[in-house]
């Protein structure tokens, strides 16, 4: 069986990283703003600031995707770290002990 790695601290950093994306995202708005006025014309900045605001309901449900992208990739990288504990923890206890079948109990199939 072909092994499988999970680099789990990367996909923890790319939570942490997604997470600064949002925070572009949510204040693109602010920023085009500022870059409509440092342009000097009025046309240009007019252009700017339509175009960056134009894009507000698409750019809420990017947020809103790299939001859960942000908190996902995390909560995985954790799965996968303790669910390789507990593989290597069952190579190295011993088996738990076997119950007796008992008279008229389940069967196995």
């Amino acid at each position: 069986m072909p092994d499988l790695f999970v680099d789990t601290p990367l996909l923890t950093d790319l939570g942490n990283q997604l997470g600064v994306i949002k925070s572009e995202f949510a204040n693109a708005n602010t920023r085009s703003d500022s870059i409509a006025e440092a342009t000097g014309h009025t046309g240009l900045a007019e252009a700017v600031t339509d175009f960056a605001h134009g894009w507000d309901d698409r750019r809420e449900k990017f947020i809103e995707n790299i939001e859960a992208l942000a908190m996902t990739a995390p909560a995985i990288a954790e799965a996968f770290d303790e669910t390789d504990q507990i593989f290597a923890k069952s190579l190295t206890d011993p088996p738990p002990p076997q119950q007796p079948a008992t008279p008229g109990g389940p069967t196995a199939q």
